[in-house]
């Protein structure tokens, strides 16, 4: 991968603590490939796990339900509940529950809006969650998020 400054800007950011962090720049960018590449490298820092999920921005169908992927989430991470919450807080809050402590990576690709990633971060301080966007998404500001923009080459 040919991101050397990127690529050290996340190892920073991670190191030094940060849990969300945005990657955001136009379609084409390489944002994605980008999450990807830094995920599979660091995949030891975080032996819980990985979850990832399409939020569809460019999708033909439209943006990914929030709680469609709080479901499926809940699922992989062994939930073994037949009934889960139907409504998005309480997917939401089942999330946070079963991930705290959690020493685990969240990719979010291609988000929508702010409102969109909120329900979907973990509460665990070991987690880190990175979202690829082409906006800047400033309402994760009060998440602690950190920003980086991903230019075109």
């Amino acid at each position: 991968m040919d991101r050397p400054l990127e690529l050290a800007t996340l190892d920073r950011l991670v190191t030094a603590g940060r849990r969300l962090i945005v990657l955001s720049g136009p379609q084409g960018a390489g944002k994605t490939t980008l999450a990807v590449h830094w995920a599979y490298e660091h995949l030891q820092r975080f032996p819980d796990g990985q979850l990832y999920a399409d939020l569809g921005t460019c999708s033909d169908t439209g943006p990914a339900l929030p709680s469609d992927i709080l479901r499926g989430w809940l699922r992989a991470l062994g939930n073994t509940r037949t009934e889960l919450p139907e409504d998005l807080p309480a997917l939401a809050a089942e999330f946070q529950h079963r991930t705290e402590g959690m020493r685990l990576l969240v990719l979010l690709n291609d988000a929508i809006s702010a409102a969109q990633v909120k329900c979907l971060l973990s509460t665990s301080a070991s987690a880190v969650t990175l979202v690829t966007t082409p906006w800047r998404l400033g309402g994760l500001h009060l998440d602690g998020a950190e920003f980086m923009r991903v230019e075109l080459r």
